[in-house]
């Protein structure tokens, strides 16, 4: 079974106007079958700082160790976060920033992605860079 097609039943007790013969309230009891909730809140803002995390010691290698401008060095330092991410994802689960932050990442079936999915993935996150992406 795919994560997306779990189920959560919730159940709700509404409360009527009606009382029984001993004084009590009688409530309506109505049962619910929601999708289960796979996200976790401030996803977003926590992705964005893992992959700073992971893009840091990148970026302190080409400032001081080649020498380049910072501009530079953060632009050169965004293809071997993608590629080493994508390398990660696909053995263990996870980079580094995304491990600080305790975040996994599975496909659909709980597994790790494979080394495709996982390169789409990370060329995608430059988008959250983008504030109208956001």
């Amino acid at each position: 079974m795919k994560i997306s097609e779990l189920k959560e039943r919730k159940t709700v007790r509404r409360a009527t106007r009606n009382f029984d013969l001993e004084g009590n309230r009688i409530y309506n009891e109505f049962e619910y079958d929601l999708p289960f909730k796979a996200d976790f809140s401030d996803s977003e803002k926590r992705r964005e700082w893992a992959k700073i995390i992971d893009l840091i010691p990148f970026f302190l290698i080409f400032l001081f160790i080649f020498k380049l401008a910072p501009i530079l060095s953060f632009l050169f330092s965004i293809p071997p976060v993608i590629i080493l991410g994508s390398i990660t994802e696909t053995v263990w689960g996870t980079t580094f920033g995304k491990k600080i932050f305790r975040m996994i990442v599975i496909d659909d079936f709980g597994n790790f992605p494979n080394f495709s999915t996982s390169l789409k993935r990370n060329f995608l996150c430059l988008s959250n860079f983008y504030p109208s992406f956001s």
